[in-house]
């Protein structure tokens, strides 16, 4: 995170335990509905939001608060 200038509420390890709990439920939600689809477009939805905490110039890495909540619409 220091490497990316991120400056966060969030630590590396709660990244990475809500990682594997995407991947995991990702995967349940595989079994349950019979097929792979849903687990694809599950990691790839991962994949984009770790691209955005990532991917971005240092002058624009976000600072996030745990009292900041997203919202899909």
């Amino acid at each position: 995170m220091r490497q990316r200038g991120i400056r966060a509420a969030w630590t590396a390890e709660s990244l990475a335990l809500y990682t594997q709990a995407s991947i995991q439920g990702a995967f349940i939600l595989a079994k349950a509905k019979h097929g792979p689809e849903i687990a694809a477009a599950c990691i790839d939805h991962l994949r984009r939001y770790l691209e955005l905490l990532f991917n971005r110039p240092r002058s624009q890495s976000p600072v996030l608060r745990n009292s900041d909540k997203e919202t899909d619409s």
